[in-house]
């Protein structure tokens, strides 16, 4: 089974990649050859039990149902108390593409659609620059500021000014972060740790302190929705993660740009 997608004007990293595991993508595969003439539907779900796809109920008027779907309010808000919905599914019997009425419904998570007849899987909603991810950690080349100032950059012209930092930084002058962060157009929007994602909104930038032997935050993530997030952790690749608990109780604060 393949995964295609929408075509872009750049390479994307699609956080749906990072979903399709062989256990969901079986998963919706035998929910849709279950009535391979009509359309089923659901979400995936991520929780701390793991990726799972949730069945729902395709609620669009029995006639119309060979070529559209309506998720189920109800089964989508039970999904809600089984984890963090991050992304919807729904089949195809032979068209290998996305409809009108699947492009023009206005979603505010990744899609999903896997055609019967050409067993591939189909993915819309790409957000995350190919450029950002896979870059290997260099301390002030690569980290989590300079992909910071980077994104920040591209996507909304911010001028962020170049400091001077090297290892041992956060006990030398570990409140750069704080310090400087308004006068590049930052404002703080929420104190953490956070407890509910939806407070987050696209492109926050993330402050974390991952210990409390340090006083200030230090390292910096991007929130880029759907309960992701763009950021470099030390000593490794560049990368999107799921805010999981993890991440979440370990948010200093929020800054927004503009």
């Amino acid at each position: 089974m393949d995964i295609c997608r929408s075509p872009g004007i750049r390479p994307l990293i699609n956080l749906v990649d990072m979903l399709l595991n062989n256990q969901i993508k079986s998963a919706i595969k035998n929910h849709a050859l279950e009535d391979v003439n009509n359309e089923c539907c659901g979400v995936i779900i991520v929780s701390e039990s793991g990726i799972q796809a949730i069945r729902c109920k395709n609620t669009a008027p029995i006639a119309e149902q060979a070529h559209r779907f309506i998720i189920d309010p109800t089964d989508y808000l039970m999904a809600t108390c089984k984890g963090q919905i991050v992304a919807a599914y729904h089949s195809h019997s032979k068209i290998d593409q996305f409809s009108s009425a699947d492009l023009t419904t206005s979603r505010e998570i990744p899609f999903v659609m896997y055609c019967i007849e050409s067993d591939t899987f189909y993915e819309n909603n790409s957000s995350v620059s190919n450029e950002y991810v896979g870059k290997d950690f260099s301390l002030g080349l690569f980290d989590c500021f300079t992909l910071a100032k980077r994104y920040y950059t591209d996507k909304f012209g911010a001028k962020i000014k170049s400091y001077a930092y090297g290892e041992g930084w956060f006990d030398k002058n570990g409140s750069i972060i704080e310090d400087n962060y308004r006068q590049e157009g930052f404002s703080k929007v929420i104190d953490g740790p956070i407890k509910d994602i939806k407070l987050l909104d696209k492109d926050d930038c993330l402050l974390f302190k991952y210990s409390d032997k340090f006083a200030h935050p230090h390292h910096i993530g991007i929130y880029v929705g759907s309960g992701w997030m763009l950021h470099h952790p030390r000593n490794k690749k560049s990368r999107v993660d799921f805010l999981s608990e993890f991440y979440l109780k370990r948010i200093f604060s929020v800054v927004r740009y503009g």
